[in-house]
């Protein structure tokens, strides 16, 4: 007859407890990494979004507004979503703010083609200088530009 030895019920309970905080920490350590390549991961959009609204500047209506929905409302949707999940809200709010007015226009005069480019210039400006959270004071700054 063989005895063998179970382990306590406490003993078991510390190597899980051990366990998930190594899988927190690593899952943690992976966020921040996402976090801090965002930015990276999306100024080519921005610039591409910039790219394309000057090619609009030079076309006439109905081409313009054509070439600003299909060329932005992905890009600016895809920002709403995941400013946010990286830690940049701003992103987010921004984002949400262009999706929206491409959304609710069918033309682009003038203004509203500054609008836009407002838009992608406080984009540029939130991940060139890694604007994280609610971004304080400037933070305040920037959705105080939103017209």
């Amino acid at each position: 007859m063989a005895i063998f030895k179970l382990p306590l019920k406490s003993q078991q309970n510390k190597k899980e407890k051990k366990s998930d905080t190594k899988i927190m920490t690593e899952e943690e350590a992976a966020n921040a990494d996402l976090a801090r390549a965002f930015p990276m991961m999306v100024c080519g959009d921005v610039q591409f979004m910039r790219l394309a609204l000057n090619e609009a500047r030079g076309l006439y209506e109905p081409q313009r507004a054509q070439q600003i929905k299909s060329r932005l409302t992905s890009i600016a949707f895809r920002l709403k979503n995941q400013g946010t999940v990286f830690g940049y809200p701003l992103v987010s709010d921004v984002a949400a703010h262009l999706y929206q007015f491409i959304s609710t226009h069918d033309t682009y005069d003038t203004n509203g083609l500054n609008i836009i480019n407002n838009d992608i210039l406080l984009l540029q400006n939130i991940l060139w200088k890694r604007i994280t959270g609610d971004g304080g004071k400037k933070g305040q700054e920037i959705l105080a530009q939103l017209t």
